[in-house]
């Protein structure tokens, strides 16, 4: 998370090393979260993918925010405390009419967010590329720095194809170990070809790998097996017969 910043609105002081909270860029304009003022976003996608992790400290950062604001009180001048009481109000309505908006997103929008200013590259540039597998589209943050089969392996566990069911294609070209390096850049749209692995949510592991050395079936045939018999011993019996 970014360190707090106390920036006023319209601030136009030096903030080079801010990085996006969510995916480490570095935008030329980035936004602020209008609640704790305290971490930043370089879009609001970003703020929407982060917040289950950043809503349990917000209200804390805010607070800690305003605290800190409230002795630099004792020196200040009534106008300065004036300004300082209409700023947390603006926070707080802002807060209020995203929520009522909708429940499901953040409700710290970014809706008066303020540019920072970039001067120097951040560390560990980060690639956001698309993979469009099935029907779906999946939007994946991959380092640049990784190895080739880091990166192809970050791929297959974003939209769970197994690493050796896995074809990705980049303008009708296939992606591998010795080219990927070549094809993953920022913005690039791949195609996922393979099926996806089934969920084990709920399920125990060691009774589908008893299930697949019995049957020699593939690990998603006894995944559905298990989860429809609900017990090993039917669950072979079942693929058995089939």
């Amino acid at each position: 998370m970014a360190a707090p910043m106390n920036n006023k609105p319209g601030d136009s002081s030096d903030n080079s090393d801010a990085k996006c909270a969510s995916c480490g860029e570095c935008q030329k304009v980035m936004k602020r979260c209008t609640r704790c003022r305290s971490t930043v976003y370089c879009s609001r996608d970003c703020q929407i993918i982060d917040w289950p992790r950043h809503e349990a400290v917000c209200s804390k950062l805010a607070s800690f925010c305003a605290k800190g604001q409230e002795t630099d009180h004792d020196t200040a001048t009534n106008s300065s405390t004036h300004s300082l009481t209409e700023r947390i109000q603006d926070s707080l309505n802002i807060r209020d009419t995203a929520q009522t908006a909708n429940q499901d997103q953040p409700d710290a929008m970014l809706h008066t967010s303020e540019p920072l200013k970039k001067s120097t590259p951040c560390q560990e540039p980060t690639y956001r590329i698309t993979v469009k597998c099935q029907r779906d589209k999946h939007q994946i943050h991959v380092n640049s720095e990784w190895e080739a089969s880091r990166m192809l392996s970050h791929i297959s566990e974003e939209i769970r194809i197994p690493m050796d069911k896995l074809k990705l294609v980049h303008k009708g070209k296939l992606v591998n170990k010795q080219n990927a390096k070549d094809f993953v850049k920022d913005k690039a749209v791949f195609q996922a070809i393979g099926e996806m692995s089934e969920s084990e949510e709920g399920l125990d592991p060691s009774q589908i790998d008893r299930i697949m050395s019995k049957i020699r079936v593939e690990r998603n045939e006894a995944i559905r097996a298990l989860r429809l018999k609900g017990d090993v011993i039917d669950a072979i019996l079942y693929l058995g017969n089939k």
